[in-house]
């Protein structure tokens, strides 16, 4: 299993419009991480899961996509963009469940991060150890939106002893250094070298 966790710096407005999903909070990145954490070519990762930690009317959320139990969402930006839309509507109805395979909850980010003891989290930084050259075990992996992670968040994270992994020298959207692990994990996986 491998997952995902996305840290969303810009508030998101409940009733944002899936007309401008970049002013919206940056929905259209989100939704960019979403689906590069789960989509294949015409399937869906069964084995990965994304988390998108944000605030909505002063609160913290996490909104979880689980690619195991995923239905009825396609790839493109609209189509997750409606889905985090309708998640968070249904978070202040105070609700968790949206639809099979996604959750919302209220949540901060330690108490999320508890609830992987046992599993290592990386944290997806440029000046990192080379992804080649690391170990992982059942990987969580941690990454900021375009504003990166805030040094608060990083210290919070820097409890659970994360690895510091680096993907190489360059500085990689989030939603490309999402692909980029999934192809590294992929490649160790099935021992393509």
């Amino acid at each position: 299993m491998r997952d995902f966790i996305l840290y969303v710096n810009n508030p998101i407005k409940p009733d944002f419009s899936l007309n401008d999903l970049p002013g919206s909070g940056r929905v259209d990145l989100i939704a960019r991480c979403v689906s590069s954490a789960l989509w294949l070519s015409h399937n869906v990762r069964r084995d990965t899961n994304i988390h998108i930690c944000f605030e909505t009317n002063g609160v913290r959320f996490v909104l979880s996509f689980f690619g195991l139990k995923i239905k009825r969402v396609s790839p493109d930006e609209r189509n997750i963009a409606s889905w985090i839309k309708k998640a968070i509507q249904i978070a202040l109805e105070n609700k968790e469940r949206v639809q099979e395979g996604i959750i919302i909850r209220k949540i901060d980010i330690e108490t999320f991060l508890n609830e992987f003891t046992g599993r290592d989290i990386v944290i997806l930084k440029e000046e990192g150890v080379d992804i080649r050259k690391v170990e992982l075990e059942n990987p969580v992996f941690i990454l900021g939106d375009h504003l990166d992670i805030p040094e608060n968040v990083l210290n919070i994270v820097k409890k659970f002893n994360p690895k510091i992994v680096s993907l190489g020298p360059k500085s990689y959207l989030a939603s490309h250094a999402i692909v980029l692990v999934n192809n590294e994990m992929d490649r160790k996986l099935y021992n393509f070298t």
